[in-house]
């Protein structure tokens, strides 16, 4: 019954020195974010070219409603569709990747929306990698809710270990 105890005993103490590492991490963490906005986390305006790490964002126009892209292409009973025009460089010395999920529309209510998928167009993005001191520029289809407003264009590339994100502020 001694050696049990004993062993549970261990087991606690263990437990609680875990828990204040954790909690030393956690302190740590809050200090680091509270040191100020980072160069790769930014935000800008409306055709505003935006740099964040080695992206830069240009998002020259938005047609709000936009008209279907073609007489087929229709939004759902309810929703509109928002366009966009969007110019990514590559500001840096590696080839970064592009691809249209890194891309999303907030509105006012707090929804968050990903480009609409298969919208034909003369210049859609396609998942590709731009080369050091080079641009794509691409349109970008967004369907959203017809009784919310766009509020912000978000650019969040999927780099590992990267932390990049890019607002555009809408109104």
């Amino acid at each position: 019954m001694g050696a049990a105890s004993r062993g549970g005993r261990t087991t606690v103490v263990r437990g609680f020195a875990f828990i204040r590492i954790a909690a030393a991490a956690s302190l740590a963490l809050v200090a680091l974010a509270a040191c100020g906005p980072r160069p790769d986390q930014v935000a800008g305006l409306l055709g505003q070219p935006i740099q964040g790490g080695d992206y830069q964002l240009t998002v020259p126009s938005m047609n709000n409603p936009a008209d279907p892209p073609d007489r087929f292409t229709n939004p759902t009973p309810g929703n509109r569709f928002v366009q966009f025009d969007v110019t990514v460089a590559n500001r840096g010395g590696l080839h970064l990747p592009i691809a249209p999920g890194y891309f999303r529309l907030v509105d006012s209510g707090g929804l968050e929306y990903a480009p609409a998928p298969n919208i034909p167009s003369d210049d859609p993005l396609r998942q590709t990698s731009v080369a050091p001191g080079e641009d794509t520029t691409a349109v970008l289809y967004f369907e959203m809710a017809a009784n919310q407003q766009p509020v912000q264009l978000e650019f969040v590339p999927a780099v590992f270990g990267w932390t990049t994100r890019i607002v555009v502020q809408l109104g």
